[in-house]
């Protein structure tokens, strides 16, 4: 397979890591806060996941990872309920 120059030339300077971080960074603004800290840490996960992907060479774990972050924003709620429900109805009575 040939490979080619122009990547490697994109790849010497991880141009296109840094590129996709600005992308997911940008695209994750729309619907966010427009402000300089969340886009340093929406572009920090998209230097991750595109570093993650450039060396596994398979999309399906980045999008796994990003999945992942996606849940673990929701994880302290639902324990919180589970943890109420628990005490409430067993522990209260």
């Amino acid at each position: 397979q040939r490979e080619n120059p122009e990547a490697k030339h994109l790849s010497k300077f991880h141009l296109d890591v840094l590129l996709s971080g600005f992308l997911f960074a940008a695209f994750h603004l729309i619907h966010q806060y427009r402000d300089p800290v969340t886009f340093a840490l929406y572009f920090c996960s998209g230097l991750f996941f595109a570093a993650v992907y450039k060396k596994s060479k398979d999309i399906r774990l980045p999008i796994f990872l990003h999945a992942f972050s996606n849940f673990l924003t929701f994880w302290k709620p639902i324990w919180i309920f589970i943890f109420n429900y628990i005490y409430w109805h067993f522990l209260v009575k």
